[in-house]
């Protein structure tokens, strides 16, 4: 009975001084992973211009009372991680069209594949950030 109580002791000294592990900290968010979620808040997509100068970011907010796609949208430029521009689009998409080219276009109505007349289209020519800068 002495070597069941010996094997036992150390069985109930470890039980007892097991703990569950602390949670590990979630990552430190990089500045511009914080910028982008200030602006747009979590789950946006980000996507580069060819060389990696700008990053337009979005994310697309649905409003259920009237059952309608809203898109938010902001395009960085990364070597100061400046928002250069921002804005929504309703039932509308957001994306590059050249290397420092972003075009918004909204469609009023339920938005169809080809473009028409009533297609609302802005360009973004993102050359003006760049004055002064090597390109």
């Amino acid at each position: 009975m002495p070597l069941l109580r010996i094997a036992f002791v150390p069985f109930i000294v470890l039980t007892i001084g097991c703990r569950p592990a602390p949670q590990k900290a979630e990552l430190a968010k990089s500045p511009l992973d914080a910028l982008i979620e200030s602006k747009l808040g979590a789950g946006s997509v980000a996507t580069k211009n060819r060389n990696g100068s700008f990053t337009l970011c979005q994310i697309e907010k649905e409003n259920p009372s009237n059952n309608t796609t809203t898109v938010h949208f902001i395009i960085i430029r990364m070597y100061d991680q400046k928002v250069v521009e921002e804005g929504t689009v309703t039932m509308g998409a957001v994306e590059w069209t050249g290397e420092y080219e972003v075009q918004v276009s909204h469609k009023p109505g339920q938005v169809e594949l080809e473009r028409n007349s009533n297609t609302t289209v802005r360009k973004i020519d993102l050359l003006r950030y760049l004055d002064g800068l090597a390109r």
